[in-house]
């Protein structure tokens, strides 16, 4: 599942962590929905613009999820110069057979 989440910049930092937020729960959704369906391999990749362990990313990453961050060792810039976060959650499944995510 490719996502592209808010920015941190371009407004306010309560919308655009409120915004991010309500795109967590929905791909929450979107993946409980396939798993559902009985999909066994799904991974959620892409620019979230947030780290996993901050408040908007807490749909995916805790709240009862069984979802992981694999830490990709992805290293790069924002135009701003902080850290660009690339990520990959992965289910329970997708974890047991992902050995070396880099």
């Amino acid at each position: 599942m490719l996502n592209h989440f808010k920015s941190k910049g371009y407004g306010k930092p309560e919308y655009n962590d409120a915004r991010r937020r309500s795109q967590a729960r929905r791909v929450r959704e979107i993946y409980e929905g396939r798993v559902e369906e009985g999909h066994d391999f799904i991974a959620i990749v892409g620019d979230l613009n947030d780290s996993p362990d901050r408040d908007p990313l807490k749909p995916l990453l805790v709240e009862g999820s069984k979802l992981t961050d694999v830490p990709s060792g992805f290293a790069g810039t924002s135009s701003e110069g902080g850290p660009l976060v690339g990520i990959l959650i992965v289910c329970p499944v997708t974890s047991s057979v992902c050995q070396d995510c880099d």
